[in-house]
């Protein structure tokens, strides 16, 4: 059997998308330390939004800091990795292209909000710990939820479990 050429790809009809297209919301200086005052609870959380909000970096590149990227002096942040959590464990790469390894001004809140953090940062003496603790959440007791410095933040239970939950609230 020969196949028409009247029959092409263009003319079979569309198949329908199961889920709806993607659309992000970008968030307003109000609503972003609306949020940034829900989490001040869960601190970094609070600083991590407000970071990642001022600055554009994406996910994997904030998971990505570490002590060093931050010049407090300077007022900038490098960006010159990002990390991601797969079923292997936590994957370190570059940025998605060469333009992406920059570095980044931050506003004057930030510098004073990041002094303070660094402050009391118990790695901040070794340029490449993580800039980001994770958290605690086998067992129970006082230390579940807790800030686990030995630890990496898992960026996707801080969306399941902080950050969804501030959205949903403001």
């Amino acid at each position: 059997v020969r196949a028409s050429s009247a029959w092409s790809a263009a003319s079979w009809p569309s198949r329908p998308t199961s889920e709806p297209k993607f659309e992000p919301v970008f968030l307003s200086a109000q609503e972003v330390e609306a949020l940034a005052e829900h989490l001040a609870g869960h601190a970094p959380d609070d600083l991590f939004v407000r970071l990642a909000a001022y600055t554009g970096l994406r996910a994997g590149e904030m998971l990505g800091l570490q002590v060093r990227d931050v010049n407090l002096l300077r007022r900038t942040l490098d960006v010159k990795r990002t990390y991601q959590h797969t079923r292997d464990g936590w994957v370190e790469s570059s940025p998605k292209s060469d333009k992406s390894i920059r570095t980044v001004p931050l506003r004057r809140m930030l510098v004073d909000d990041l002094t303070e953090y660094l402050a009391e940062h118990p790695h901040r003496d070794d340029p490449t710990a993580p800039l980001w603790p994770g958290r605690n959440y086998a067992g129970g007791g006082e230390w579940r939820g807790g800030l686990d410095w030995t630890k990496r933040m898992d960026y996707d239970s801080f969306y399941r479990r902080r950050f969804r939950e501030a959205a949903r609230a403001i």
